[in-house]
């Protein structure tokens, strides 16, 4: 992990075993995936994140919350990373309650979305349906996320 953050470059070249990993039945090793690539993703020049996009978004319904959880947690990065796919992920992320999770645990998945959201809100072309995305959460049932909320409107809102 420590050298996908520090020395990105030395680990793109095996973009293939990571990318594996997200395949993984271990919980533990899809989350290592997912992290790394979107480390990875600030060295990709040959699109390889845009080729397993639909795998790593898909992974926000995942059986385990635990996945989505970092999935839409290190969004935010990827976003930032590959400003031209912004828009498609801000829309996987707008779209979390279409997923299978609990509905108590989606409001839980939806403070990652929005600390997501304020990585790279400032370049973001869908501020609209972010902000009303965010307002929707300030009466979540879950604790953080409407604390995460209040600080994103804080920050960001109008």
């Amino acid at each position: 992990m420590l050298v996908s953050e520090e020395k990105t470059e030395v680990l793109y070249p095996k973009w293939d075993f990571f990318a594996g990993l997200l395949q993984s039945d271990n919980t533990y090793h899809k989350c290592e995936g997912i992290q790394i690539i979107a480390n990875l993703t600030r060295v990709d020049s040959e699109k390889h994140f845009e080729k397993i996009f639909d795998t790593f978004y898909g992974l926000l319904n995942d059986k385990s919350v635990i996945t989505a959880n970092y999935v839409a947690g290190v969004s935010g990065k990827s976003a930032k990373e590959k400003p031209e796919l912004q828009t498609k992920i801000t829309n996987k992320l707008l779209n979390i309650d279409e997923t299978h999770h609990d509905p108590k645990r989606r409001d839980l998945i939806k403070s990652y979305v929005i600390e997501s959201f304020s990585e790279y809100f400032e370049e973001a072309r869908d501020k609209a349906e972010i902000i009303e995305f965010v307002e929707k959460q300030l009466n979540c049932t879950s604790p953080k996320t409407t604390k995460v909320a209040k600080e994103f409107l804080k920050k960001w809102g109008n």
